[in-house]
């Protein structure tokens, strides 16, 4: 019933600046943490690419466990994406990039000046992908304009309108595209045109350029849009479940420590952080006492669209079912409950609490089930008190899973620019229920750079706290001194007079 996941790291959490990573799972829109890495720098002669060779062996544990996700969705890093690839093999539908951080990205590279520099275009490629497009094998980007005055590559208004059809083209999928019902390559053919003729018509040659060689080529168009996941449709559209992991960690955890001790983060994210997560994913989506926020927030939208009026046609026009939970127009399209007044009306279920029903969000149709609480898929997911990792596959069961990618398919070009040495936790043993009984030879790294990193901090840390207790002993004696001068002046001013 878990088939999503979202992989991301941050930073400033423990004093020996290492990268915490974390997967998380969508459960029913719900987060809940899967595991955590921690990547830290220390060799300063290490080879480019080392971040995605840890992240690979950080993976295979997981794969090793049985960890096969159906998405995955990551912040565009290249270093997380070339490990998902070569672990799990280049899936068209598991690697999911995350919406927020597309757009951002397009808008930001769009605000920027025109480049001096001619930007690379396979014209060939471009005119064989599309060749009913007008100007397409003439249409190459030239030296006119780059001269002059640098302007943005594109107005903030036509940005904007750029960024509106990147939504639209992510949302796009063949089980809502309504009443065309193409295919996912027509789908794509249809929104690089769409793009095409806009730039086209607005002379933006840069643009295309950019839009064609980072979105809109077939590899990259393969991992943002819900149009090419087959039969699913994704729950989340973003990273932000896994953001939010960060920012309740760091808020309501981490505040008090100054970037804390590597064993004390994690005695904190272990003994502190997921006991509560464990508890509120217990009452919320297995017993389902209280509701979750995102049950909340869907019968709040729910029940707004309930007596909404619809037109006469929307039958004809859009086409919604509740067998498959579909509908063609435009509202269901960008939803982020995948509800709209059509299908609304036609479910006969009227207004209704976030506790009345259990509403299981699913990746396949019908995507919307509205059951009695007692089908609840999730009953039997009950966490106790100490949880382990599942049992470790047999070889049979290995064999299986999906051909990893052979190592020499990663080019080390995976923005790790820095050069960076791994430690890895994992290699001691392990004695937690449902972990085999298995030694293996730590990993011979040297890490005594970052203990004595450890300790110099300490040591500083120490100093500051000494300054701090002088200057408050110092603080309190010139209060007492105070104190003590008022009262012999408060005693001999009768004398004075």
């Amino acid at each position: 019933n878990v088939h999503e996941y979202v992989i991301d790291s941050t930073f400033k959490t423990n004093r020996a600046d290492a990268e915490l990573f974390g997967i998380v799972a969508n459960v029913n829109g719900v987060a809940f943490p899967i595991a955590y890495f921690l990547y830290t720098k220390l060799a300063q002669n290490a080879p480019n690419g080392t971040k995605t060779k840890a992240l690979k062996r950080f993976f295979v544990k997981l794969r090793d466990h049985g960890f096969v996700p159906t998405f995955m969705f990551s912040d565009k890093d290249k270093a997380q994406m070339k490990a998902v690839e070569t672990v799990w093999g280049r899936n068209p539908i598991r690697l999911r990039l995350c919406l927020w951080h597309l757009k951002r990205a397009i808008e930001k590279k769009l605000s920027e000046p025109i480049s001096r520099n001619i930007p690379s275009y396979d014209v060939i490629m471009a005119s064989t992908l599309f060749p009913n497009f007008p100007n397409i094998s003439t249409w190459t980007p030239g030296i006119g304009g780059r001269g002059g005055p640098r302007q943005p590559s594109c107005p903030a208004q036509d940005r904007e309108t750029i960024l509106n059809m990147v939504t639209k083209h992510f949302h796009m999928h063949p089980l809502i595209d309504v009443p065309g019902h193409r295919t996912p390559a027509q789908i794509y053919i249809g929104a690089a045109r769409e793009i095409y003729l806009f730039c086209n018509h607005h002379g933006y040659i840069d643009t295309w350029v950019y839009l064609f060689n980072e979105w809109y080529n077939p590899r990259a168009w393969k991992t943002w849009t819900r149009c090419t996941a087959g039969d699913r449709i994704p729950m989340a559209k973003t990273t932000m479940l896994i953001e939010a992991h960060w920012k309740v960690l760091k808020r309501n955890h981490l505040y008090h420590y100054n970037r804390a001790r590597l064993d004390l983060l994690v005695y904190v994210i272990m003994d502190r952080y997921f006991p509560d997560l464990r508890y509120k994913f217990n009452r919320d989506t297995v017993i389902g006492s209280h509701a979750t926020r995102w049950a909340n927030e869907f019968t709040k939208e729910w029940n707004r669209l309930v007596g909404r009026e619809e037109n006469q046609n929307a039958s004809a026009l859009y086409q919604p079912s509740t067998e498959t939970w579909t509908c063609g127009c435009p509202s269901f399209l960008t939803s982020r409950y995948l509800i709209c007044k059509h299908l609304v009306r036609r479910s006969q279920h009227g207004r209704f609490g976030p506790n009345h029903f259990f509403i299981h969000r699913r990746i396949t149709a019908p995507f919307i089930r509205i059951m009695d609480k007692r089908e609840n898929c999730f009953s039997s997911m009950r966490l106790e008190e100490n949880v382990g990792a599942p049992r470790r596959l047999t070889p049979a069961e290995s064999a299986a899973l999906p051909p990893m990618l052979p190592d020499d398919s990663d080019d080390g070009n995976d923005d790790d620019s820095d050069n960076d040495d791994i430690i890895f936790g994992d290699q001691i043993p392990t004695t937690a229920p449902g972990f085999d009984q298995q030694i293996t030879t730590p990993p011979q790294f040297d890490t005594s750079i970052v203990a004595d990193r450890e300790q110099d901090l300490l040591r500083r840390e120490e100093r500051m706290q000494q300054n701090r207790q002088e200057r408050r002993r110092l603080l309190q004696r010139i209060d007492e001194l105070e104190n003590e001068f008022n009262t012999q002046r408060t005693e001999y001013r009768p004398l004075l007079r």
